[in-house]
């Protein structure tokens, strides 16, 4: 994104955009209203002074803005991107690594790399439920016709014919780091157990009539047994040995870390 010309760098501001002939600081993300759903940028109008405005001292670090890309397309997450230690940006920390938020309605957000932050901050996004997540989605006109746009998509560019898989199972979760284009088949390989399921562990069913647990795997429709096991845990492995071979990296493990 560009500095609006002739304004003066903010303290508590990282960015400011020019919409509609008002600065919009990006430093204060905005709540969304939890009677409408709604949540605008605060907005500064040329003649009018920005309440938090503070003189910022010290010189600025050089933004990259990605070899002259137009300031609305995304940062190429393949080549370098924007150091996220600016102390300027709002960043949050969790297991994962630093992120920043992205305000939804219905009191969620969406977690982003700081380096995209400022691309997608100028969007406006609402919490769409999905049967297995909540994702950050916009609403645009195309030819007369509303179009929705998933964040998580348009962040890794997918294909028409690929889905877009949050590795961490965290449909807000929108950094890199978790997302990753893949068929159908491989997303399905990295579901979640079924509600209701006799097991907590993916790939294993309590046998009933032989007192046992069942080991199986899927793969594009058909299921293979995997064998009878006394212990659970057991039979939750003879799972991941499986997962393994047939889906590689996308495979839902019950034991990640062995």
């Amino acid at each position: 994104m560009h500095d609006v010309p002739g304004s003066s760098r903010c303290a508590r501001c990282c960015y400011c955009r020019d919409v509609a002939g008002a600065l919009c600081c990006l430093r204060n993300p905005p709540v969304a209203d939890p009677r409408t759903g709604r949540a605008r940028w605060p907005r500064v109008r040329p003649t009018d002074t920005c309440g938090a405005f503070a003189e910022n001292r010290d010189p600025q670090p050089e933004i990259d803005n990605h070899s002259g890309r137009d300031a609305a397309s995304a940062p190429n997450h393949q080549s370098s991107i924007i150091p996220h230690q600016s102390p300027a940006l709002p960043i949050h920390t969790d297991q994962y690594g630093p992120y920043c938020k992205i305000p939804l309605t219905q009191g969620h957000f969406a977690k982003v790399d700081p380096a995209y932050y400022p691309w997608l901050a100028q969007f406006r996004w609402h919490a769409k439920t999905g049967p297995h997540a909540v994702y950050a989605v916009r609403t645009v006109q195309h030819n007369g016709r509303s179009r929705r746009i998933f964040m998580h998509r348009m962040i890794m560019n997918t294909p028409d014919h690929l889905v877009c898989d949050h590795a961490n199972h965290d449909g807000l979760d929108n950094r890199i780091a978790n997302l990753r284009n893949c068929t159908t088949a491989q997303n399905n390989a990295n579901r979640r157990p079924a509600r209701g399921a006799t097991s907590r562990y993916l790939g294993v069913a309590y046998d009933r009539r032989r007192n046992k647990w069942t080991a199986y795997i899927k793969k594009n429709g058909h299921q293979k047994n995997l064998g009878l096991f006394d212990v659970e845990e057991d039979a939750a492995r003879a799972h991941d040995t499986a997962a393994r071979q047939l889906h590689g990296p996308y495979a839902h493990l019950n034991f990640p870390n062995e």
